[in-house]
């Protein structure tokens, strides 16, 4: 089991759309490689603005059993890890595009394994397509557009691709009416 440690950082979507699925879920089967979640899952529909987490660069990788389309940020501070913002629609930034906290960065969406869509994406009964600039998964046959599952995966990563730090994020609340801020949200 490796090291928990927490990061403080920027909240990557908005407020209204809570958590689904806790860092550090214990989930028996449902990944392949590992029972635990090493991110934070916010389940909101195709589309919603995604925000980068701290300041940073940007780089856009695809993986389409995994992460789908998704960003990785390597942050200005090396304590800070790579943030990954997976199963995105579509980016908003160019590949090592600098970023500040708080920039539109991409848009959640369903690519790579989500919502038990997989076994479709691996015997061809689903595929992904570009529509209107998004990528969306669609039935093969018929071409309807399937979004079961949308939702923005965040993870913060230490010592490299194989985490030997389990990270769990910290977000700052919001400044409430009274100008106060109202704490903290582990995710």
């Amino acid at each position: 089991m490796p090291l928990i440690t927490t990061v403080l950082c920027e909240r990557p979507i908005d407020w209204r759309y809570g958590i689904t699925l806790f860092f550090n879920a214990m989930r028996p089967g449902l990944w392949a490689k590992h029972d635990q979640h090493y991110g934070s899952d916010f389940g909101c529909p195709v589309g919603t603005p995604v925000r980068a987490s701290v300041n940073g660069v940007a780089r856009i990788y695809f993986d389409e059993f995994g992460f789908g389309h998704n960003i990785v940020l390597t942050p200005d501070e090396d304590k800070m890890g790579w943030h990954i913002f997976a199963h995105l629609s579509r980016f908003a930034v160019q590949d090592g595009q600098r970023v500040r906290a708080g920039d539109i960065i991409g848009y959640s969406g369903n690519t790579g394994n989500c919502a038990g869509l997989l076994a479709g994406l691996r015997n061809g009964s689903i595929v992904e397509r570009l529509i209107d600039g998004a990528w969306r998964k669609v039935d093969a046959k018929t071409g309807a557009v399937i979004d079961a599952g949308a939702h923005l995966h965040f993870e913060i990563r230490l010592g490299g691709t194989t985490p030997d730090k389990v990270v769990c994020p910290m977000f700052r609340r919001p400044v409430n009416e009274r100008g106060q801020q109202d704490g903290y949200e582990y995710a």
